[in-house]
C-alpha cells in the first residue's frame, strides 16, 4: 500500500513539471487553457496528499459540497453589492514572479464564470477572472503589475487608477486632481464598471499607506490592500448583476 502510494505521488509531481513547462512554453490562449483543464484536478489531489494535516485534507474534499462553498463564502458575500450573484471557490494553484501574480481557482465556465468577473477575498477586491476553462479560472491578482482598476478615493470621492506592484509591494495609486484633499489611512474604493460582469463600485481595495512626491500631474500614493495575497484560500467571484 505504502510503496503504491508513494507511486502515485511521483506520478503527479512528473505529471504536474511536464504540463508546467508545458504551460510557460504555450503563448496561445488555447493550449494554456487546455493545460489548465488537466492541471486543477492534479493540483488539487496533490494538496490532499501533501497536507500535512489529514483532517485539512478532508476539508479540501468536503470543499466539493456546494453547501460547504456557500458557508465558507459566508463572510465575504457581506461584501457583495444587492443584485449581483456569487460564485464560491477556492484558490488551488498560485503562479507568482517579479512581473505576474496570479492564482488558479477551482471554478470555471460551467460555474457562470467569464473573463472581467470581479474577485473577492474578506477584505474585498483582490483580482479579476483573465482567463476561463470548463471547471477552473485564472485570476489577475490586483498585485500584478498589468492589473489596472479605476477608483474612488473616500471620502472625497476623488477618482483614481489603482496598479499593481508586484506581489508584496503596496499598489499604486495614481489621483487624477493634483489639487485633491486626501491622506494616508482614507479608503479606496473600486469605481464601477458598466460592464454587467465588470468589477461594480465601492468594492474596498485597500488603505492609502503612503502619499508620494506630486508628479508633474494629479497626485500619487501607495495603497495596502485588502489583504495579504500569499494567503488567499475561499473566494467569491461575483459572475452577474441581475
Amino acid at each position: 500500500m505504502m510503496a503504491r502510494t508513494r507511486n502515485t505521488v511521483l506520478l503527479l509531481i512528473v505529471a504536474s513539471l511536464a504540463l508546467i513547462l508545458w504551460d510557460l512554453r504555450a503563448s496561445d490562449t488555447t493550449l494554456r487553457t487546455a493545460t489548465q483543464e488537466v492541471m486543477t484536478p492534479l493540483q488539487r489531489t496533490a494538496t490532499a496528499l501533501f497536507s500535512p494535516l489529514g483532517a485539512w485534507a478532508r476539508q479540501v474534499q468536503a470543499f466539493d459540497d456546494p453547501a460547504a462553498r456557500t458557508r465558507s463564502a459566508g463572510e465575504i458575500a457581506l461584501l457583495a453589492p444587492g443584485g449581483w450573484t456569487g460564485v464560491a471557490g477556492r484558490v488551488v494553484a498560485a503562479d507568482i514572479t517579479g512581473t505576474r501574480a496570479t492564482v488558479t481557482i477551482d471554478v470555471g465556465r460551467a460555474d457562470g464564470l467569464t473573463r472581467g468577473n470581479a474577485v473577492l477575498a474578506p477584505g474585498g477586491l483582490v483580482g479579476q477572472v483573465i482567463m476561463v476553462s470548463a471547471s477552473a479560472a485564472t485570476v489577475q491578482l490586483v498585485t500584478d503589475p498589468r492589473s489596472t482598476i479605476g477608483a474612488r478615493v473616500l471620502p472625497s470621492e476623488e477618482m483614481g487608477v489603482v496598479t499593481g506592484a508586484g506581489m508584496g509591494n503596496a499598489l499604486g495609486l495614481a489621483i487624477l486632481n493634483p489639487a485633491a484633499n486626501v491622506a494616508v489611512g482614507q479608503q479606496v474604493v473600486s469605481l464601477g464598471s458598466a460592464d454587467e460582469v465588470g468589477v461594480p463600485a465601492d468594492l474596498p481595495l485597500g488603505v492609502i499607506s503612503a502619499m508620494n512626491p506630486a508628479p508633474a500631474s494629479g497626485r500619487a500614493a501607495q495603497v495596502r490592500p485588502v489583504t495579504s495575497m500569499t494567503s488567499l484560500d475561499t473566494v467569491l467571484v461575483l459572475t452577474e448583476r441581475r
